[in-house]
């Protein structure tokens, strides 16, 4: 089965501390939770955990600003049940926003490809990346604080499947999806905004691959007429 969206939800934190939360409810065991943080002031480290699991961080973007930084995390076999999701900073910082998605899928998945960006413009985009499979999800965000809503969000020049855009009203940030059943190569995440801003923009994709079918024992007949498994 293909890799299929599930659920997703995002939340916001404007005052300058080192914590900040995400929910979802009744998440699927083994279901792929991938989530992005961004945070404002100057870099730190940064570690978010379901209660049970600590998710595994991607490439983190800090904007050649010093104030503006974005990392996707994410968990390749979620704990099911109703979930909080915790992003502990190593130090107080403000302008928090997580955002969450969650996909099934059967078989295995795994990281395949990531790749940050970051720039003044109005189209903000990510760096280049080329993927290897052919049941794939693509996800990318993006971020800034100028009051701009981003718009068009594209996957390799593709309209995104879906996406949380502004969410909730003045966070000013977007995140978004789409399946993938065919490779591409040199591809971005991307969108459009009505003016030129400081943005980062992140692109990080998963291949799934199914489960081995059973295999069937060959057998051979012996001079009494039973039958030998080999």
């Amino acid at each position: 089965m293909a890799l299929v969206f599930v659920q997703s939800n995002s939340s916001v934190d404007d005052t300058s501390d080192t914590s900040h939360t995400v929910t979802l409810n009744g998440v699927g065991a083994g279901n792929l939770i991938v989530l992005l943080v961004k945070f404002e002031g100057a870099a730190t480290t940064v570690s978010v955990s379901d209660g049970t699991s600590t998710l595994t961080n991607g490439t983190m973007v800090d904007h050649g600003n010093g104030d503006l930084h974005g990392i996707w995390c994410y968990l390749l076999a979620a704990n099911s049940g109703n979930k909080t999701y915790t992003l502990t900073l190593g130090a107080a910082r403000p302008y928090k926003r997580l955002h969450i998605w969650e996909f099934s899928y059967s078989g295995t998945v795994a990281l395949d490809v990531q790749n940050t960006g970051s720039g003044t413009s109005a189209a903000p985009q990510s760096g280049t990346v080329t993927t290897t499979g052919t049941d794939e999800v693509a996800l990318g965000f993006y971020g800034e604080y100028s009051g701009e809503v981003f718009s068009s969000p594209q996957i390799n020049s593709v309209a995104a499947n879906g996406s949380r855009i502004n969410s909730p009203a003045g966070s000013y940030t977007a995140s978004w999806y789409r399946i993938l059943t065919a490779t591409f190569a040199n591809g971005r995440a991307s969108g459009t905004l009505g003016s030129v801003v400081d943005w980062i923009c992140n692109i990080i994709t998963f291949n799934a691959v199914a489960a081995p079918g059973r295999t069937t024992r060959n057998t051979l007949a012996s001079p009494l007429g039973m039958r030998l498994g080999r």
